[in-house]
């Protein structure tokens, strides 16, 4: 439900409305609107993002730690810096695509055309397909 909130007070259906919106009139405007139950609405796609995610970032990590180490002794702080910055990006650059389709669908329900997406893939590949290729799921990546 908290990371719902958040997706809809940094995309409102109306920029006008961009910045000017409360914690609690989001909240009370999507229960009068949705129910309760609408709070819940994406969260298997937050866990589904979430798993894999923590996967890579520590696997990556780790191995990465190892290898710029010497063989039988501790990575030093350095080597842990390096190895948990590279694995951070190398995560976010994978999930980016995944965090890009969470946010377009959270936000699809609230189109007065009804929607857009039919699900996950179907918003990855409509992006995809967007005159960009595979370079367009990586649209505004660097901002």
């Amino acid at each position: 439900p908290i990371e719902r909130t958040k997706l809809l007070i940094c995309m409102p259906a109306d920029h006008a409305e961009l910045g000017t919106r409360t914690l609690l009139d989001v909240v009370k405007r999507t229960y009068q609107e949705a129910g309760v139950l609408s709070f819940w609405r994406g969260n298997l796609r937050n866990v589904v993002r979430f798993v894999p995610t923590t996967a890579i970032n520590f696997t990556l990590k780790e191995s990465l730690a190892r290898a710029l180490s010497r063989k039988h002794s501790k990575p030093s702080v350095l080597a842990n810096f390096i190895s948990g910055g590279t694995a951070g990006f190398l995560t976010i650059s994978v999930m980016y695509p995944l965090d890009c389709a969470r946010t377009l669908l959270a936000n699809d329900v609230r189109l007065k055309s009804g929607r857009q997406y039919n699900g996950v893939f179907d918003c990855v590949k409509k992006n995809a397909s967007k005159g960009f290729g595979p370079g367009g799921l990586y649209h505004n990546f660097s901002s």
